[in-house]
């Protein structure tokens, strides 16, 4: 006899489920993890012994993070400052404080220091498949182009430099991208995860610069946003206001590497005004905010420029390798192509945010005087693999055999890159990281006597942070001993002698009864 047609209903409906009709790992998580590997992989290949020396910068917040650590106090006995003044260069809290964990663990160390940078640097490649995913309709293959970007993310050379390096900049990245994500993904609420969105927006506020120039502009798009997520919208205001009161004394110390102090600016616009005369039209020219808004309107565009992107890089030997810029061709190709083609992709409520956030991430590099400047500007990179995907997504759906060149092409553009990073680079590192200069240390105290002083000769601004890490001075030696030069023009200290250790600029010989440590033309680090 037949059952009811309730009966047979529900008798379907408990019926059990058998396993394996129900994969356990989807298709997109094994590309995504394999994507996460891959990116992980490039990151640790060398870690940390490349790029062969600590910069300045590196060696200043380890060192306030061991000096935290052991007596929490900076090195010039500061109490858990929120704004450290270093070298007069006035850092942000957040990588120092992040570091303390490793430093307690591994020591004070190139690996402790590049730790917290290599794993944002894993984390966003997970994140950009995050962040993708929240502005990619559904009836789209999402995932797909979430992939993508992870993908890419993994590979880019900026994304690899950056993660290797003890970049402030890079962990600020990451918790402004994540936080950014919590709170589109939840909009038009505001829910535990847009406060947690808001909370870590803070974060990357007193973790770097950059970001509290760009996310005023972000929060005006918010609101013009057609999900208005008002309630976020006042949390990352409220942010942003609390953070400038806690970092005030570092932005004041960065108005002296804007355009508004620049002195070549300065020069120009006065002797343009003085030709002017009746001019009007010269006039309105050499009037102060046209000619600055040319000039950074000049900046800005020049962070688009393919000598800038691919084949150069920026002025600063610290921010990619010789021989190598930020992104491939082939990046650089698709991200052009996904920003033609994405207002068509993106859902059209949007795609007004997304191009807003594109196009505000490059203002904090115009503003300054070397721009384009890479380290203000990693936003700007992770929003150009964000478009690369797009890119690669749409050219897939056109044509998969094209879409197969197109990643071959990326990979022969990696393994060059990763040639040049692991080859001549690793054997040859710019003078600027001063690689060897932990050595000659180590050298100079084993030659020395108990009455002898050691003079590092270079630059006066930083060459003492080099001894404090990597002979691991007490910080309250340092502070009882150290006696400074007078304060630069910029208002940058410069320490002139601490313990056995004197610091005296390039030129000066070291005097009889010393050991001298320099370095020479070629980069090579003496000891005599």
């Amino acid at each position: 006899m037949s059952l009811p047609l309730h009966h047979r209903r529900h008798s379907v409906m408990s019926r059990p489920v058998k396993e394996h009709n129900q994969p356990r790992f989807s298709k997109t998580l094994v590309l995504l993890v394999l994507c996460i590997l891959l990116g992980s992989l490039l990151r640790l290949v060398k870690f940390p012994t490349v790029p062969g020396g600590l910069n300045r910068d590196e060696a200043a917040l380890g060192y306030n993070a061991f000096s935290l650590l052991k007596t929490g106090k900076d090195e010039w006995g500061k109490q858990w400052p929120i704004v450290f003044r270093s070298f007069g260069d006035y850092k942000l809290a957040g990588y120092i404080y992040t570091a303390i964990p490793s430093i307690a663990v591994f020591g004070l160390n190139a690996f402790s220091v590049r730790l917290p940078s290599l794993l944002a640097g894993i984390a966003l490649i997970p994140l950009a498949y995050m962040f993708t995913l929240s502005f990619i309709p559904i009836h789209l293959s999402k995932k797909h182009i979430g992939v993508f970007a992870a993908g890419i993310q993994a590979i880019a050379p900026w994304a690899l430099h950056y993660s290797k390096v003890a970049f402030e900049a890079n962990l600020a990245l990451m918790l402004f991208v994540l936080g950014l994500t919590y709170i589109i993904r939840e909009a038009p609420q505001c829910t535990k995860k847009s406060f947690w969105g808001a909370l870590l927006i803070f974060l990357s506020l007193i973790t770097y610069n950059a970001p509290l120039v760009i996310l005023p502009v972000i929060v005006l798009m918010m609101l013009l946003w057609k999900k208005k997520p008002i309630k976020s919208v006042i949390l990352l205001a409220l942010g942003i206001f609390v953070a400038f009161l806690l970092v005030f004394p570092a932005t004041q110390s960065k108005r002296a590497i804007t355009v508004f102090s620049d002195e070549g600016v300065k020069t120009s616009l006065m002797n343009g005004r003085f030709h002017a005369g009746s001019n009007i039209l010269q006039r309105v020219y050499y009037s102060r905010p046209i000619y600055y808004s040319l000039v950074i309107g000049r900046q800005y565009i020049s962070s688009f420029h393919p000598q800038f992107l691919v084949i150069r890089g920026g002025q600063n030997p610290w921010h990619q390798v010789p021989g190598a810029a930020h992104l491939s061709w082939t990046l650089y190709a698709l991200a052009i192509l996904g920003l033609v083609v994405g207002w068509k992709v993106f859902r059209r409520e949007d795609n007004l945010l997304i191009y807003g956030i594109f196009f505000a991430s490059p203002l904090a590099s115009a503003i300054t005087s070397d721009a384009p400047q890479a380290t203000r500007m990693l936003l700007f990179f992770f929003m150009l693999t964000f478009f690369a995907a797009v890119g690669l997504f749409w050219i897939s759906r056109y044509s998969k055999w094209i879409a197969m060149g197109v990643v071959i092409a990326a990979t022969f553009e990696l393994l060059f890159y990763m040639q040049i990073y692991l080859g001549s680079f690793a054997q040859h590192p710019q003078v600027e990281w001063l690689a060897g200069i932990d050595k000659a240390i180590v050298k100079a105290n084993q030659l020395r006597t108990s009455n002898e002083t050691i003079i590092i000769i270079g630059d006066q601004h930083y060459t003492y942070i080099y001894p404090l890490f990597y002979e691991k001075v007490n910080p309250i030696e340092f502070q009882s001993t150290v006696q400074y030069y007078p304060n630069d023009a910029l208002g940058l200290s410069q320490v002139k002698q601490f313990g056995h250790y004197t610091f005296v600029s390039n030129g000066i010989s070291a005097p009889a009864g010393s050991i001298g440590i320099s370095q020479q033309t070629d980069g090579t680090i003496t000891v005599k």
